[in-house]
Formats: structure tokens, C-alpha cells, sequence
């Protein structure tokens, strides 16, 4: 089968998705990639794809498209989230690859590629990831300066989501939960479940002596609920934590981080460190990783990529959603700024229950999330 596989990014550590789905797809399947870029060096790992035998185009988006695009679209129904990421000259460029590969059906990784691959004419799927009509209604339940525009899109997006739905012959999502919150928004879809995989051997545990007295969050900061549960953890969690244990350190790592997140580094307690080229270091020593989510869907690849480092992590119901992960075996859950600091505490103090914890949570993150699982799904997923 003739596969052709367009993603709003470059394949990186940070995106594993784009990294390995063409991988494995290419293991029986000829596969062709299109990505979307902004700058150069987010094609650093593109040579890994086409050494796998993957054909890939990169096609830069500039930030003069994307606010064209946005302007052209304001008074459309389609939601700005979508209008940022699809313009003619792009749809143009994805049409001449696709009557180059002739493909047999085209991938469209997020809903952002669905307006490309719906244009085609070719059978079309879409990994949605998450229901983002879900995720913006956690947005507008929390209100902010820019809450005007999320209540416009959350309306613009429960008209606009489903029909793009209806025009892919199948959807796919991260987790069960986000498959039924798509059959609440459109009952007779039938998701398939496509989990976010995870390399054991590249997520090795480091030794228990390297750990530090460091509470560590881990996320992009480009998407909106890292910034907000990153603001949390500095705020809210980790001022009780260094009450109770002076001396403690936060360490918040990520890509792109804006301006209120830059500003907490005054602190000398706190770190925010930018764009890292490998996490597994910062992530892998530290004693405790903190996912204080307030917004957000889908299956939050930090906490996955914490366990499988043997790191324990401390979330709520919504940062653990999707996972499967037990609540005191795998991970700690908590609801509120002082029982996440709590639980923190009982980490950074009791290494025998540290151990326990990161044992069990990669016991269950690497059985579940095995990319061997991923690839049958995938199969599954594109089958005629």
C-alpha cells in the first residue's frame, strides 16, 4: 500500500509520533511524509526518516502564511486553531506529492492536516490525537484575558470538528476516553485506538544514587495547558514543597517558553531551561516529576516519558487520563495545590517509595505503550 503521511511538524523525540509512525508503517508499506516547518533546525531528525527508507518533503509555513491565513478566515466558520496551519500555496505543494506517489490513502496526522487530505480525492484518515471540541470547552470553563476568542472557537469548532470528521473514512485517538468523548460529540463514529508509543531502551532508568532533590515538569510550552500547569507547579505546588524542604529545586523543561515562564527564573530555586536537545538527563534524575494539569486532552506524553525513566510522577485525574496508570502503584494522584506539595514531600524523603513507584509506573508505561502495540494498531488502522 502506498502511504501518504502529511504532519503540522518535523519528526523529533518531542513529536515520537512523527518520528515513528512512518517508520513502522514502512516496515510493509511504501511511505511518503510531508511536514510542515518554521525554521531549519526543527529538520534535525529528518535523515533518521529517510534512512528508514521514508520518502519525506518538508515544507516551511511561515508566520506571514499563518497570519494571512487567520485573516482571510476570521469571519469564516473555520476556527483559527485550523486556519493557522492551511494556506493555497501549501495545499498546491501537497497536491503535486501526492500525483507524484499516487497514494493508496493519505494519513493526516491531527485534525490541523485534515482541510489537506480531505482536498486530495484520495481515501483519507486522521490521527485526531484528542477531541479538540472537549479541549477547548476545558478552556472556556476557565476564564482569562483571551477568553472571548476561546468561546468563539470552542463554537466554531463544534460545528466545524465533526463535518471534518465525516469527510476522513476513519479517525484515530490516543486513548478510550478520548474515543467516547468523539462518539458524545458524534455518536455513530467508530474511533480507532492508536496509544502514543515509547522506546524502553532509549527511556533506560539512570541509578537511584544520581537522583537529586529536584521536582522537574516536562512539556512543550507552545501548547497552552503546559504553560498554564507549569505556572501551577511554580505557584501553586512547589512554594509549599520548599517550605517543608528548604533547598529543593524546580526544574520546568520545555521548548518555547513565553515570557510569564522565562520571568520565574528570578528565582533562584527555579530553572527554566528552553529547548533542550535531550530531556532524558533533567528528567531522569530528578526525584519527583509534577504534572499539575488544569486544561488539556489526549494522553499526556510527559508523564509516560517520566515513568519510563523510573521517575515518579505526581498528577491529577486529568494529567493521568488515558494512561491506564494506578493510582499509588504507578502514580501518585492528587487534586489540590497542597496534597500534589504533600505528595511531592513524601518523594523527595522516602527513596524506597521513590524506587517502588518509577518500578511499577515503567512496568506498566513500557507494556502498554510498546511501539510493537503502536504498529499493529497502525495496521489496524489502514487497513482496506
Amino acid at each position: 500500500m502506498r502511504i501518504l503521511y502529511l504532519a503540522p511538524c518535523p519528526p523529533s523525540p518531542e513529536r515520537p509520533d512523527v518520528l515513528h509512525h512512518p517508520r513502522l508503517l514502512a516496515r510493509r508499506h511504501e511511505v511518503s511524509v510531508v511536514v510542515l516547518y518554521r525554521h531549519e533546525a526543527e529538520l534535525a531528525w529528518v535523515e533518521t526518516l529517510r534512512s528508514a527508507g521514508v520518502r519525506i518533503t518538508a515544507l516551511q509555513l511561515t508566520s506571514a502564511d499563518s497570519v494571512k491565513s487567520c485573516a482571510a478566515r476570521a469571519f469564516t466558520p473555520w476556527p483559527l486553531y485550523l486556519a493557522y496551519y492551511f494556506n493555497r500555496r501549501l495545499l498546491e505543494a501537497i497536491q503535486r506529492v501526492s500525483s507524484e506517489v499516487r497514494p493508496d490513502v493519505v494519513h493526516a496526522y491531527t485534525l490541523r492536516m485534515a482541510p489537506y487530505a480531505a482536498r486530495i480525492g484520495t481515501p483519507a484518515v486522521c490521527n485526531i490525537q484528542d477531541v479538540l471540541t472537549t479541549r477547548y470547552r476545558g478552556y472556556v470553563a476557565r476564564p482569562t484575558i483571551g477568553w472571548p476568542l476561546d468561546v468563539e472557537e470552542r463554537l466554531k469548532l463544534g460545528w466545524f470538528e465533526p463535518r471534518l470528521w465525516r469527510q476522513m473514512d476513519r479517525i484515530g485517538v490516543v486513548s478510550e476516553e478520548e474515543a467516547d468523548d468523539a462518539r458524545a460529540l458524534v455518536p455513530d463514529i467508530a474511533p480507532h485506538v492508536i496509544r502514543p508509543g515509547l522506546d524502553p531502551v532509549y527511556f533506560a532508568p539512570y541509578p537511584e544514587s544520581e537522583r537529586t532533590r529536584t521536582v522537574v515538569f516536562l512539556g512543550r510550552f507552545s501548547y497552552r495547558p503546559n504553560v498554564e500547569a507549569a505556572l501551577r507547579a511554580a505557584r501553586g505546588v512547589f512554594p509549599i514543597v520548599r517550605r517543608r524542604l528548604p533547598g529543593v529545586r524546580l526544574v520546568l523543561v520545555g521548548s518555547d517558553p513565553p515570557a510569564a515562564l522565562r520571568h520565574l527564573a528570578r528565582d533562584p530555586d527555579i530553572q527554566v531551561t528552553g529547548r533542550v536537545e535531550d530531556v532524558r538527563p533533567l528528567v531522569g534524575r530528578a526525584a519527583v516529576s509534577l504534572s499539575p494539569m488544569t486544561t488539556g486532552g489526549g494522553v499526556k506524553y510527559k508523564v509516560l516519558q517520566s515513568l519510563a525513566l523510573a521517575t515518579p510522577v505526581v498528577t491529577n485525574r486529568l494529567g493521568a487520563r488515558g494512561t491506564g496508570l494506578t493510582d499509588g502503584r504507578d502514580v501518585v494522584l492528587a487534586e489540590t495545590d497542597e496534597a500534589m506539595a504533600e505528595a511531592c514531600v513524601e518523594l523527595l524523603e522516602d527513596p524506597d517509595r521513590r524506587k517502588a513507584l518509577g518500578s511499577h509506573g515503567r512496568e506498566t508505561v513500557v507494556t502498554r505503550h510498546a511501539w510493537d502495540a503502536v504498529a499493529e494498531a497502525l495496521e489496524r488502522f489502514h487497513a482496506r
